[in-house]
């Protein structure tokens, strides 16, 4: 596979998502790591964002009742730079990106309980779910995925 250009073993690298080509030939690795430096710079040159909002959920008890009243909360930004290149974000299926599972549990705050100190059993919980998570630009984000 040594006789192959190194521009075409990147395309097949590209189209197969195959990242065992990494080990093909010391120039090929060597040609991947000064894109993925280029990569980088326009990293933080071009802005690479994920945006989500969180839908906060106030819940009343009141012994064997409750009532719930549900917040939008205000779009957040998440930029993606040469600092947290290494974070596993999630990968890109059917040209959606799956978020990682843990990903995604770090943006969810923890939920809150306040009990009252009444006879009854009354409180209130506060918990959050993750509501429109996006990326700006899908196909800097599969190259991303790709020289990760």
């Amino acid at each position: 596979m040594n006789y192959i250009p190194n521009d075409a073993k990147y395309l097949i690298l590209e189209y197969s998502n195959n990242k065992n080509m990494r080990l093909v030939c010391s120039d090929f690795c060597k040609y991947l790591d000064d894109i993925k430096e280029s990569f980088l710079k326009q990293l933080d040159d071009e802005r690479l964002f994920i945006t989500y909002q969180l839908e906060r959920y106030d819940r009343y008890i009141y012994n064997n009742y409750y009532h719930e009243k549900k917040y939008l909360e205000n779009p957040k930004k998440i930029i993606i730079n040469r600092n947290n290149f290494d974070n596993n974000i999630g990968y890109i299926y059917d040209m959606k990106v799956k978020f990682d599972k843990k990903f995604i549990q770090n943006l969810i705050p923890c939920s809150e309980f306040e009990e009252s100190t009444r006879k009854n059993f009354d409180g209130k919980v506060i918990y959050w779910e993750l509501n429109n998570i996006n990326i700006n630009n899908l196909l800097t984000f599969k190259k991303f995925l790709l020289l990760k």
